[in-house]
């Protein structure tokens, strides 16, 4: 992995773990928050690569791939989506994630407003 990053996307980082998840897909784990924002914004790089295609992609908690299936469950519906940070928006309304509980809640609008 850490050839294929020096080769492809000219960087040099240090790789903690890396594992294979499926068939075409591997996880890596790098070293530190930087060398993984100087890898996020070199990606573009592969996209100009003859041959196999490659992505690489954030991993999401738990939360966030829990919001990005009801997001998707509700767009499927034919309803307007939108993804914020441990938040969604369907149709105009307003659901968060609460930590202690662990669920997506509906915000009550008129708390909402209130707050502004």
């Amino acid at each position: 992995m850490k050839k294929f990053m020096e080769e492809e996307i000219g960087i040099k980082p240090t790789v903690k773990t890396a594992r294979r998840l499926g068939k075409r897909t591997c996880m890596v784990e790098l070293g530190s928050e930087d060398e993984k924002l100087v890898v996020m914004q070199n990606k573009s790089k592969l996209r100009n690569r003859p041959g196999n295609k490659v992505f690489i992609e954030d991993d999401l908690t738990r939360e966030e791939r829990i919001i990005r299936q009801r997001a998707k469950e509700e767009k499927n519906k034919g309803k307007q989506v939108k993804i914020g940070l441990l938040k969604l928006v369907v149709d105009g309304q307003i659901w968060k994630w609460n930590s202690r509980e662990t669920i997506l809640q509906k915000v009550d609008s008129d708390s909402n407003s209130s707050k502004n």
